[in-house]
């Protein structure tokens, strides 16, 4: 029994002297500064998304004896080692996306990590879907050695899928709105509509002769594709001030390409009569004419077709429905500028001031179409049997 017990003290202090043996041979080991956390920190950019933060700090395998300062730079030139890491082609982020609450700090002694610097980021959404920004942040200097392989973050901002389902109208199906057919009080701010911009992101299957219809209501506010004395690919914008662009302009104006995403975007200012109209953020056609009042787009108009109302993907009569696919479809009761156009081209947030219409069309199933403003006007597919289709937008160039 007592050699049993001697045994079991002598492996114990053998132990305990590996342990210690173990420890002081890690802790002669050289204490380097390294960055904490992911070296890389990717963040998805999206129209929606304008501003984030991140925060900065270095550690020490374990604490010194002495306080320590540290100084961070950008390095433009890491950028390439990024690239050639990632197999990507990002660009510097701009200096004026990114600003630091200090490019110094202190790692203080008895502590293993550093105070935290906060790197913000601005004006996020005014950079492009289709790049890749990097942000190369380094120690260039510590009072200590530093780790080289983890003395560098990459922070880095890149476009994503912003729309993965849209829906495809397949010709013979479109949009029908019972709100504004049973006059309910959530279509009022279509009642009284002067100035006004009209947005839908769109792909067209192919142009032939006769006219499609994008969204709007006959003879009074609707954006069309072709027309008498048009192109079948020519858009155009009905107001009560006439069509515009009229026949005799040309084939090239307002020009639409088949099987290509375009984002088609028409403003009007109800004082000066100006229309501009947009094809993916860019003037396309710029037209004056004659001053017009207020439109409404809920009381039904009349013709020989019977009653007119506003819908998506038709106007008039059958045979002017869209062939292709739609979605982003927006309608507001303002001007909006050149920039706010080509900055949200695949979304917008629905609390936007002067957006009275807001359909996505990106529900994936079934054939209701959600408003997401707050007036709830809910679109329903004529044909049950709306397709839907997987996308993946912005495309990449």
């Amino acid at each position: 029994m007592m050699n049993t017990n001697i045994l079991k003290l002598s492996a114990a202090v053998m132990a305990l002297m590996l342990a210690a043996g173990c420890q002081e041979r890690e802790w002669t080991y050289d204490n380097k500064l390294f960055i904490s956390g992911e070296q890389v920190t990717s963040t998805v950019l999206k129209a929606s998304t304008t501003s984030s933060e991140e925060i900065l700090t270095v550690s020490l395998a374990r604490p010194e004896d002495r306080d320590l300062d540290i100084t961070y730079s950008v390095e433009p030139s890491l950028v390439e080692i990024y690239n050639k890491a990632y197999y990507d082609e990002a660009v510097i982020l701009p200096e004026a996306n990114y600003s630091f609450s200090s490019m110094q700090t202190r790692l203080f002694h008895g502590t293993v990590e550093s105070e935290p610097v906060t790197i913000t980021f601005t004006g996020l959404d005014r950079l492009s879907l289709t790049r890749t920004y990097v942000l190369p942040v380094t120690v260039s200097h510590a009072d200590i050695d530093i780790l080289s392989s983890a003395k560098t973050s990459y922070y880095v901002f890149k476009g994503g899928a912003i729309i993965n389902v849209v829906a495809d109208m397949e010709k013979s199906n479109y949009i029908e709105f019972e709100s504004f057919e049973s006059g309910a009080e959530s279509a009022a701010p279509f009642r009284a509509i002067s100035d006004f911009t009209l947005e839908a992101l769109i792909n067209v299957r192919e142009f032939l002769p006769g006219i499609q219809s994008v969204m709007g209501m006959e003879r009074r506010l609707l954006i069309r594709i072709s027309d008498d004395g048009l192109e079948p690919n020519q858009l155009q914008v009905v107001t009560p001030s006439g069509n515009i662009p009229a026949k005799g302009v040309g084939p090239e104006v307002c020009a639409l390409t088949p099987g290509e995403w375009t984002h088609v975007a028409a403003t009007g200012n109800a004082a000066t009569g100006e229309v501009i109209v947009y094809f993916n953020g860019e003037e396309a056609y710029r037209k004056t004419v004659s001053p017009w009042g207020s439109m409404d787009l809920v009381t039904p108009g009349t013709s020989d077709r019977g009653d007119q109302y506003f819908h998506i993907g038709y106007s008039y009569a059958s045979g002017r429905e869209l062939d292709g696919m739609i979605s982003e479809c927006r309608i507001w009761n303002l001007v909006r500028t050149p920039e706010e156009i080509s900055l949200n081209q695949y979304e917008v947030d629905p609390a936007s001031s002067g957006l009275i219409g807001y359909w996505k069309f990106d529900e994936g199933q079934g054939s209701t179409i959600t408003d997401y403003t707050a007036y709830g006007n809910n679109g329903k597919a004529k044909d049950a049997n709306l397709l839907w289709v997987p996308v993946s937008l912005p495309e990449a160039e």
